[in-house]
């Protein structure tokens, strides 16, 4: 699957109400779901990941929104995040590992 399919089937999959838009709310429940492993409230976390991504200032993440940020941080940036949470080296993340890179912060993200 190509990567801008990829982050679109994310997208919508953390969009859970439909809309097309990511809402703190929404993204409070996906972080919850990974778990809070560090010492950022799953709210926080989620708050200042919206304001990372959020260009127009609405208060949430459009689809667009989140494929200009994906795709800005995805040749440099996300390999090295790869890397750093790939834990057998095989160059994909799985579940433990995005669990785990996701509750280090957003950070990591943007």
């Amino acid at each position: 699957m190509e990567m801008s399919s990829q982050l679109q089937n994310v997208f919508k999959f953390m969009d859970t109400n439909g809309d097309g838009k990511i809402s703190p709310l929404e993204l409070k429940q996906f972080v919850s779901s990974l778990g809070d492993e560090n010492s950022m409230s799953a709210a926080e976390l989620a708050e200042g990941m919206v304001r990372e991504m959020d260009c127009d200032g609405d208060g949430f993440v459009s689809l667009d929104e989140f494929m200009r940020v994906m795709r800005k941080y995805w040749i440099s940036e996300c390999r090295k995040m790869i890397e750093r949470v790939d834990r057998d080296g095989d160059g994909f993340v799985n579940f433990q590992d995005f669990k785990i890179m996701m509750s280090a912060g957003y950070n990591m993200l943007v």
